[in-house]
């Protein structure tokens, strides 16, 4: 009976422990992605005035974040394979940790969840003001309208109530105006994008924010079963079986 307990305990933590690698890859080469593709991200973040927050470091976070869950798991291998108590402990206590983090952070996302909208809106408020023509927010805001097929934050009519500066003789910067899209303008603005980037920056950043909290829960659940299991091993340690 107590080795099929043993067996069993195992069992599970060496799955835990290969799908807790998977993870730690995963978030490795997310990481390297986003550090790759980076620009996009950049104009986003740069337009929502959030270019300089934890937000614009999102892949060198997820390097660090899957290199730490890489060593987690070959600790916990090492503590299950060669039955050593400390390694065990020191698994269960970082795993402890991780989860407790996942859960404040967690916890923050959603309390800020209902003022994301607003600090969006208002931010690419801020950035408008500061369109030079020249400068990096303004790279970032021709580079959104021009492939989003957008312009100013709910329309057009943003960019002539704005301190913004630029060279155009339509009233709003080149990059809103269009010529080859089927069905571009208005009335009003016959050549220039109709609708507004909000819609778009906002649902690009809610819906990466939504996917980063439910990656959060269910990797919540998934390390409370690692914890659960931990326990158990050591305490199996410490009655001096072996988990084999």
């Amino acid at each position: 009976m107590v080795c099929t307990k043993a067996a069993v305990v195992k069992f599970v933590l060496v799955v835990f422990n290969v799908i807790f690698l998977a993870f730690g890859l995963a978030l490795l080469a997310l990481g390297i992605y986003a550090k790759i593709e980076s620009n996009t991200a950049d104009d986003y973040l740069r337009i929502i005035d959030r270019s300089d927050s934890t937000f614009a470091n999102f892949g060198s976070i997820g390097i660090v974040c899957g290199v730490f869950c890489l060593l987690l798991g070959f600790t916990g291998f090492i503590g299950i394979c060669k039955n050593h108590r400390k390694c065990l402990i020191f698994f269960v206590a970082l795993v402890s940790l991780i989860l407790i983090l996942d859960l404040a952070a967690g916890g923050l996302a959603y309390g800020f969840h209902n003022k994301i909208e607003n600090t969006i809106r208002d931010g690419m408020y801020s950035t408008i003001d500061q369109y030079d023509g020249t400068n990096d927010i303004a790279k970032s805001w021709d580079n959104i309208q021009s492939q989003q097929q957008c312009c100013g934050v709910i329309n057009a009519t943003d960019w002539a109530n704005s301190n913004a500066t630029f060279n155009s003789t339509v009233g709003v910067p080149e990059s809103c105006v269009c010529t080859t899209v089927a069905g571009c303008g208005s009335i009003q603005f016959d050549s220039i994008f109709p609708k507004g980037c909000y819609s778009d920056v906002d649902h690009r950043v809610l819906s990466n924010w939504k996917a980063w909290g439910g990656a959060a829960i269910a990797f919540a659940v998934f390390m409370i079963i690692g914890i659960i299991f931990g326990i158990i091993a050591i305490r199996q340690a410490n009655k001096g079986y072996r988990i084999a």
